[in-house]
């Protein structure tokens, strides 16, 4: 480490490397050794800062959705419109998956593993704050007002949440079979194209 970094810079090396190797390798085939040698610390270092490999992961994985909460709390404020909620939401999950490639084969990786330490990530900063409730009232009251039509709100959810990350991980297959010549311009308007289509299915009729 040297003169001018700090440990906390340090800490910041070893995630940025071991992004670099899980998405490379996935959880099980990743190696200590060469996340140490892609940040350029010895493995002694990596242990001062993380416990295991699996620490190192489910920090990893935890920093990305503290992200998605930080962006949720705003969107499920009372005050804030269902339209608008579910755009943040949207341009987040853009973000976090289709700005960084790396983090889209982890997800895979760890869904094909059974997901529990996404699952974990999922509790610890979104579920224990009752992000999905708040945004299932929003749903519930735009029911009650005649804006939306009588659907199940967790239904809608799934749907909304499909509708983002179906894309998102599979865009080489999805830009192929539509013969989408600019996937960057195409990936740019998803958001706000999934969020219209979405919210004119569920108008109130």
């Amino acid at each position: 480490m040297s003169k001018q970094e700090t440990p906390a810079d340090t800490r910041t090396r070893i995630l940025e490397a071991a992004t670099e190797e899980f998405a490379r390798q996935g959880l099980a085939g990743a190696r200590v050794d060469q996340i140490a040698r892609r940040a350029g610390v010895n493995k002694a270092m990596i242990y001062y800062h993380f416990s295991s490999k699996i620490d190192l992961y489910r920090v990893m994985f935890r920093s990305q959705f503290e992200k998605l909460g930080a962006v949720m709390n705003l969107a499920v404020d009372p005050a804030t419109e269902l339209e608008t909620s579910l755009k943040k939401m949207a341009h987040m999950y853009h973000t976090i998956l289709g700005g960084d490639h790396r983090f889209s084969k982890i997800f895979l990786h760890e869904l094909a593993s059974g997901g529990e330490v996404l699952k974990e990530a999922l509790e610890g900063t979104i579920y224990q704050q009752h992000l999905p409730r708040k945004m299932i009232n929003k749903f519930e009251e735009g029911i009650k007002a005649g804006r939306l039509r009588p659907m199940d709100p967790r239904q809608a959810m799934v749907s909304f949440v499909g509708m983002n990350l179906f894309y998102l991980l599979m865009a080489p297959i999805a830009n192929f079979m539509l013969e989408i010549e600019d996937a960057n311009k195409f990936r740019q308007r998803r958001p706000d194209e999934v969020v219209d289509l979405f919210l004119r299915g569920l108008e109130g009729r």
